[in-house]
């Protein structure tokens, strides 16, 4: 299995590899902000997809991110219906990334890679046709001792779900998972 992904283009971050929620609040991820900058200075288009019931502005706000995403641009907020009439056709639970791509115009699903925490944000990247999926258990609130378990089973379903083992616990790494150019 490829331990990188090729001309990648737009990268979905859902808003669990950006932000988490512990006893003082909403958190941004360790090193998500040197991240994004990074890629956007590669000319990479960002996209955080946030659903219906999320408050993304007052997140972005607390976290101190407001200044990195807009509504245009290389890094962008999109807030998402989750009905979608391909959803319904395919039986599926609503599609937030291919509502999200079908809002900023990307047509080219080979292009485009995921970061995703949880079996569901898999599952509707592949219903959207991303193949480039790429497992992020680096979350704080992930229970000291049960970090291995998470990992495991997230190793599970990436490669069952979308037929790549790329994993990581360390936001820093993705620059280097979606393309060697960077």
């Amino acid at each position: 299995m490829s331990t990188t992904f090729r001309g990648i283009t737009t990268v979905i971050f859902n808003a669990s590899a950006l932000f988490y929620e512990d006893e003082t609040g909403i958190q941004a991820m360790p090193h998500i902000r040197e991240v994004l900058e990074f890629l956007k200075s590669k000319n990479i288009h960002l996209v955080s997809c946030f659903k219906e019931g999320d408050d993304p502005q007052t997140a972005l706000n607390v976290t101190g991110l407001e200044d990195l995403f807009t509504t245009e641009g290389n890094l962008q907020a999109i807030y998402v219906s989750q009905e979608t009439d391909r959803a319904k056709e395919l039986n599926l639970r609503p599609l937030t990334y291919y509502n999200a791509l079908k809002a900023i115009g990307v047509d080219d699903m080979d292009s485009v890679a995921t970061i995703a925490g949880h079996y569901e944000e898999i599952k509707e990247a592949r219903a959207s046709s991303i193949q480039k999926v790429i497992g992020f258990y680096g979350s704080p609130t992930i229970p000291l001792g049960q970090v291995q378990a998470y990992k495991s089973n997230l190793e599970r379903d990436v490669t069952a779900l979308a037929g790549t083992k790329l994993t990581t616990a360390n936001l820093r790494e993705i620059p280097e998972y979606i393309g060697p150019n960077l």
